[in-house]
Formats: C-alpha cells, structure tokens, sequence
C-alpha cells in the first residue's frame, strides 16, 4: 500500500440525494482502482434510504481509465466503492451538481 492508497477490504457507501432535485450530474477528477477487482459502483435511488439491494445499477467502474461523467435524471444516487484483499491504488475523486426545482411564483 503506497501513502496516500485506499485500504485492503474497504467498503464505502455515499448517498448523494440533494433536496429538490431534479439530476445530479456526477463527475470523476481522478481514477485509479485496482482492475476487475476494486469497484465504484453508481445505484439510482428509488427510495430515500437508497439500499442496492432494491435500487438499479447504473455503472461499474474498475481500473485506471477516467469515467465520463454523465446527467443522471433521479432525486438521488448511491455510489459505493469496494476493494479486495490484495493491491490498492489511490482510489478516486468524484463531485457532483445538482439541478434544483424552483417554484414557479405568479
């Protein structure tokens, strides 16, 4: 493990559900996982407790290539990130925007 480098064994959850959104545009800074072995994963909410059990995969990602971020249309994400036993890397940076519904007033 190199300084800076994500644990053997991790498991991080982090929902992301802005109030009064409309989508949530996710963008990747940096990307380096271990390959076919240390996944980011991106759920669509369906609920406010965004369980992946009950929620859709949308992506997977593994390795070192950057992902394109992408307008998702839901109130809220799940992105999840977990690693194996053996090699680690430095893992990922990822932010987010949010379009927000604004009340109409007449």
């Amino acid at each position: 493990r190199g300084p800076g480098d994500y644990p053997n064994y991790a498991s991080c959850s982090w929902i992301i559900a802005p109030k009064d959104a409309m989508s949530i545009t996710l963008s990747f800074r940096s990307f380096s996982t271990e390959s076919d072995a240390d996944f980011v994963r991106v759920y669509f909410c369906n609920s406010p407790q965004c369980d992946p059990s009950s929620n859709w995969l949308l992506w997977e990602f593994s390795g070192s290539s950057l992902p394109e971020g992408d307008v998702i249309y839901s109130t809220g994400i799940l992105l999840t990130f977990t690693s194996d036993g053996s090699n680690t890397n430095p893992g990922f940076v990822a932010d987010y925007v949010a379009a927000i519904r604004s009340p109409i007033r007449v």
